[in-house]
């Protein structure tokens, strides 16, 4: 338990890393509409999740670190749902209703769709 807890640690410090260094890095190119980025690194890290679940599927519960490490750790802090809802949120609040709903309906069918080919490239 110890080990699995100081896999969650290590992974999710890197991966709340990797999501802020993201941000800035999409803030560089569309400005204030950081949604942009979220989407992005919401897609990336369900490709990313649903590779690690088919390989995980494939061989079984044999890696348990670094299931902890990666899924739980790094993807559980660099993806963000609680982010997604405020943007959401602010979308619509800024009179952006269209866009709003677009990200929110797109997010979900776009993160979907990434786990389930990450999930098919691996169990293939």
């Amino acid at each position: 338990v110890i080990a699995q807890l100081c896999a969650v640690a290590i992974g999710g410090a890197f991966g709340a890393l990797a999501r802020f260094g993201c941000t800035q890095l999409g803030a560089l190119f569309v400005g204030r509409d950081t949604w942009i980025a979220t989407l992005g690194i919401n897609v990336l890290g369900s490709f990313a999740l649903g590779v690690i679940a088919g390989l995980i599927g494939r061989r079984g519960e044999h890696w348990p670190l670094l299931n902890s490490l990666l899924a739980i750790g790094f993807l559980g802090a660099f993806t963000t749902f609680s982010t997604y809802a405020v943007e959401t949120l602010r979308l619509w609040q800024d009179g952006r209703v269209l866009i709003g709903v677009a990200y929110a309906v797109g997010s979900v069918v776009a993160a979907l769709g990434a786990a389930w080919l990450g999930a098919r490239l691996t169990l293939s």
